[in-house]
């Protein structure tokens, strides 16, 4: 009984092996044997005029449509500014130890008096700061770097100009640049786009030449030492008081100069256009003043806008995605510096805050104004930007080539034909790379801006498409009674033989189907069988 059963519980063998074979062996439907049915387009001379003929009557037309709209829409007014010569004679000038006394002897009409200093032409930009701001920040108590906010070093000068036609609102206020090359390797990608969107974790190493503070500084502070050793700027050692824990005036936080990251880092922010452009009409009232806006797009207090707006000029992916408030870092140096941070040193009565500098006597006491007023370290003044200011994000989309112009202000009123000014505050020095500098007015069509070269572009495609089409008509008229003949012909055999199909392969040399058409088991139904 055991044997029958277990002869009857055993398959038979090779059954297993068979089994196995079956069950790897894949579905037999058309779509995993790969023998669906497809549709290979054949393109016959009618085919192909027809598809020439319709890019030529969407192309030619939208072409003309974008020509007259821009000689009707657009009107744009270029003045460039850069070669005035209050503009030339304005240098900017670093506040190193090299010049110190340029700054100390320059007199009202910005030209120097002191023959130590005659390998410079003139003062700068720093000679005009006000009776309260000094030019050397080397050696400044708390109390007088403490209060700087409101100085501005800078060049005034004035261009006025015609507008010949009227410019209707919105009319959008540009500034333009050229020889200036942002597309340049080291530019594109010495920025940090997670510490530009506010996450926690930045990639800083891509920052370079300028991600700690201290960074490509060459400053005569920085080499100053007791042995004749060299310092680098970024290890110069100085302290202040995290409000975290208090200040404490026995043992101040020590750091230095390099433990601090810009925020934001970068050559991008650094190299920011920050000229002011204020628009007046004939009768002296302005009508947009692109220098009366806080970085958050509001109005200054006291200020008068005009017509025109910032809000509204960067891109509301960029504004509201990719740039943000940057991430709460202790070690980042922002536009708002450690103001907060030296003000609690203060709170002791100190003249000179000692729980925020090791030795007030020593150099290392430079770098205390920079990074109370948000400053490039050892660039008095250079202001370090806002990642979530509209003028820095616009500045930030990177141009594809060296002339190219990013929107200032939109305006929202007609600006009529007239005699126009445009006062402007010179900050951006473009003579040392050999650029220049200009400042636009354009409205725009229902095809956006100018966009002249794209108009062309589409008429002439759709030109050379209609060509072809042409070409392609007169082919096929001069060879259709040939094709025609020998359609006939193979009709003629395929009855005498009494074929009931033709097939691709029958057909291939006649000119009746595509060279490159492959035979298959397409077949023709023969007419007449």
């Amino acid at each position: 009984m055991s044997s029958v059963n277990s002869e009857l519980s055993e398959p038979p063998k090779g059954t297993r092996e068979e089994d196995a074979d079956q069950s790897a062996r894949p579905s037999e439907n058309a779509c995993v044997q790969q023998q669906l049915r497809a549709w290979q387009p054949t393109y016959g001379s009618i085919g192909s005029i027809l598809c020439f003929v319709l890019v030529a009557a969407g192309f030619i037309p939208t072409g003309a449509m974008m020509l007259v709209a821009h000689r009707e829409d657009l009107v744009s007014v270029d003045i460039r500014y850069d070669d005035l010569e209050e503009i030339r004679e304005c240098p900017w000038v670093r506040t190193d130890s090299s010049f110190e006394r340029c700054y100390e002897t320059c007199t009202e009409a910005k030209r120097l008096v002191n023959a130590e200093c005659s390998q410079q032409k003139k003062c700068g930009q720093i000679a005009n700061l006000g009776p309260n701001c000094p030019r050397n920040v080397s050696d400044l108590q708390y109390h007088e770097y403490a209060n700087l906010e409101g100085c501005d070093p800078h060049c005034n000068t004035s261009v006025t100009f015609t507008v010949t036609e009227t410019l209707n609102a919105p009319v959008y206020f540009y500034y333009k640049l050229d020889k200036f090359y942002q597309n340049h390797r080291n530019f594109v990608e010495s920025r940090s786009q997670n510490q530009l969107a506010g996450w926690s974790t930045y990639d800083g190493e891509f920052c370079n030449p300028l991600l700690k503070v201290g960074d490509k500084t060459e400053d005569d502070y920085c080499h100053r030492s007791t042995n004749g050793e060299v310092t680098e700027c970024e290890y110069l050692p100085f302290g202040y008081c995290p409000l975290d824990s208090g200040c404490n005036m026995q043992a101040p936080v020590v750091n230095q100069l390099g433990d601090f990251r810009y925020a934001p880092c970068g050559l991008s922010a650094w190299a920011m256009f920050n000229d002011s452009l204020i628009l007046k009409n004939s009768d002296g009232d302005i009508i947009c003043d692109g220098d009366a806006f806080a970085v958050d797009g509001s109005v200054k207090t006291g200020r008068q806008s005009g017509n025109c707006r910032k809000t509204g000029i960067a891109w509301s992916a960029d504004k509201y995605k990719n740039f943000d408030t940057p991430h709460r870092d202790p070690k980042f140096l922002t536009a708002e510096g450690l103001r907060a941070e030296f003000e609690n040193c203060e709170s002791v009565n100190w003249e000179i805050p000692r729980g925020c500098t090791l030795d007030p006597s020593s150099h290392s006491k430079i770098v205390m104004p920079h990074l109370m007023n948000g400053w490039y370290a050892f660039e008095p003044y250079h202001k370090i930007p806002t990642q979530t200011d509209e003028d820095f994000i616009v500045w930030s989309k990177i141009a594809i080539l060296p002339k190219f112009q990013k929107l200032y202000r939109i305006i929202d009123v007609d600006i009529p034909p007239g005699v126009y000014t445009m006062d402007i505050k010179h900050r951006f020095d473009v003579h040392h790379f050999g650029g220049k500098k200009s400042f636009v007015l354009a409205t725009t069509a229902w095809t956006g801006g100018s966009a002249h070269f794209l108009a062309i572009l589409y008429i002439t495609l759709g030109s050379l498409s209609f060509v072809f089409a042409v070409v392609f008509m007169v082919h096929h008229a001069l060879t259709v009674h040939k094709r025609a003949h020998i359609l006939e012909h193979w009709i003629e055999e395929a009855q005498k033989r009494s074929w009931k199909y033709v097939t691709r392969a029958d057909l291939r040399g006649t000119g009746l189907i595509s060279s490159v058409d492959e035979a298959g088991s397409r077949r023709f139904s023969i007419v007449g069988n």
